[in-house]
């Protein structure tokens, strides 16, 4: 009906509107005016697709039969493409009936369906297993609306019923999960149990979205836990702080350069700092040896400093 309308917009072919253009339109028009119009679907009845295909496209129209009167749920079409034009009818007709339940996937995936289509030799091609291409992956695609083998075996026992109207978990709203946290651990009768413990007595009674996370929350904030909670952490290794009682009875010196020469000739710098007040000496020299690192600490340390020296700390430098 619309094969003449959809060849015009295609960009190889001319915008011509005829007779049969025009033809093709009136009759889309009475088509979508007239009855039967579409029916909302009903999951409790089987559904029915019947597919068919011609020289030029193929479609399908999902129905049910309601009351003794077929009523069409939905319709669909598809223009071949140049390859799918050289198919035999027997391979049309089985694309047909897989683009109609792929297209209606969405209404009878789960459902019972009933294919109807006007080739008998679908039904050899479907029961087929040494195929190959196309033919052979539409058949897979087949395979699973098949429910024969699960609608075959016995029906297994029913192992347990729920009764109906009753409340088995409560969702707690947000306003009252904190009552509960405290309630089944911070009362005096709770006993500050831990994180699964607490979320495994809540769980037996509530529920709420994130309740674990809300659970380890409260639990990591109680004053009392965190008071009595033991050292979890391993024993502390041999880099300690280094303890100084008073000031100047360590300190860590380093020698610096070579720097370019200065106008007084010197071109190393020497560094002390205190390690307990920070305090910080510098002093150029011209070279780094042990009598000028020794005139640095008499006349800038020991001089001015009410407190002996006790430990100089170098770094790892020719000092």
């Amino acid at each position: 009906m619309e094969h003449a309308l959809s060849t015009l917009t295609k960009k190889e072919i001319p915008f011509t509107w005829g007779e049969g253009t025009i033809s093709s339109f009136n009759a889309l028009k009475q088509a979508l005016t007239s009855a039967p119009v579409l029916a909302q679907p009903n999951y409790n009845l089987p559904m029915e697709i019947f597919s068919d295909a011609r020289g030029y496209g193929i479609g399908g129209v999902l129905a049910q039969h309601v009351e003794e009167e077929e009523r069409p749920i939905a319709y669909a079409s598809h223009l071949l493409t140049k390859t799918e034009v050289n198919y035999s009818i027997t391979e049309n007709e089985c694309l047909a009936l897989v683009w109609c339940l792929s297209k209606f996937r969405c209404f009878v995936w789960g459902c019972k369906v009933k294919v109807v289509t006007d080739h008998q030799a679908l039904c050899w091609l479907i029961s087929k297993r040494d195929l190959a291409g196309h033919l052979a992956r539409w058949s897979l695609s087949l395979q699973e609306y098949d429910n024969a083998g699960c609608l075959s075996r016995n029906p297994l026992p029913v192992a347990q019923e729920l009764e109906d109207d009753r409340c088995f978990i409560k969702c707690v709203p947000a306003d009252y999960r904190e009552r509960i946290l405290q309630a089944h651990h911070d009362d005096v009768v709770s006993g500050h149990l831990g994180i699964n413990r607490t979320l495994q007595k809540i769980c037996d009674s509530f529920f709420w979205p994130k309740m674990a996370l809300d659970i380890t929350r409260h639990l990591q904030s109680c004053a009392h836990c965190q008071c009595r909670k033991g050292v979890l952490h391993k024993p502390p290794g041999l880099l300690q702080s280094i303890k100084v009682e008073r000031p100047f009875q360590k300190v860590g010196i380093d020698l610096l350069g070579t720097f370019p020469l200065s106008t007084k000739g010197n071109k190393m710098i020497i560094v002390a700092v205190d390690y307990l007040t920070k305090w910080v000496e510098l002093k150029a020299m011209p070279t780094g040896k042990a009598d000028d690192v020794a005139e640095f600490f008499v006349n800038q340390i020991a001089l001015y400093n009410t407190y002996a020296l006790h430990t100089i700390q170098p770094d790892k430098s020719r000092l």
